[in-house]
């Protein structure tokens, strides 16, 4: 009797560390989703192109790197021809609203979040995609984009871009 008491307890004691860092994840994820979209609710919404942001992951910021050494400056690409987030060129700053789904967080190391963005403008329904997120350290950063203009995901679409430079000799 005394051993099945100590199995309940030890499991008790096993389980809260689990759900205390599950909720602790899933507020720290929520915050870098928000930080993700709080430039288009902004009174003056930055400038900076999303690819530019410091809210990737190191794998990711590594092929935007090498992506952006082989970009010409006479022409826009695909990948450089819309907001990623957003995967707009134009929004309605006052009515502009991203959606998260509940999170999938797996393993307490990486995320898939459902996503849509609602650009503000009417009859619009919005861009569905998921973005999938990475712990790396504390942080919480975005390692890839699925939706509309990503079927294959963002890194796929780099990858692509980049062979596509050095195919060119950029």
């Amino acid at each position: 009797m005394r051993s099945g008491f100590f199995v309940a307890v030890l499991a008790a004691a096993l389980l809260l560390p689990f759900s205390s860092a599950r909720a602790d994840d899933e507020a720290d994820l929520a915050a870098a989703l928000g930080a993700i979209f709080a430039p288009y609710r902004a009174e003056e919404p930055e400038a900076e192109a999303a690819w530019d942001r410091p809210v990737f992951s190191a794998e990711t910021a590594a092929l935007i790197a090498e992506w952006e050494k082989g970009l010409n400056d006479e022409e826009v690409e695909d990948l450089n021809g819309f907001d990623w987030f957003c995967q707009c060129q134009d929004f309605d700053q006052e009515k502009f609203a991203a959606h998260y789904a509940t999170f999938v967080v797996e393993g307490l190391e990486t995320a898939k979040v459902d996503v849509r963005v609602d650009r503000g403008f009417d009859g619009d329904p919005g861009a569905p995609g998921q973005f999938h997120m990475v712990k790396e350290g504390s942080r919480w950063l975005l390692d890839d984009i699925v939706s509309e203009s990503f079927p294959e995901g963002l890194k796929a679409d780099l990858r692509k871009a980049i062979e596509e430079h050095r195919r060119q000799g950029r």
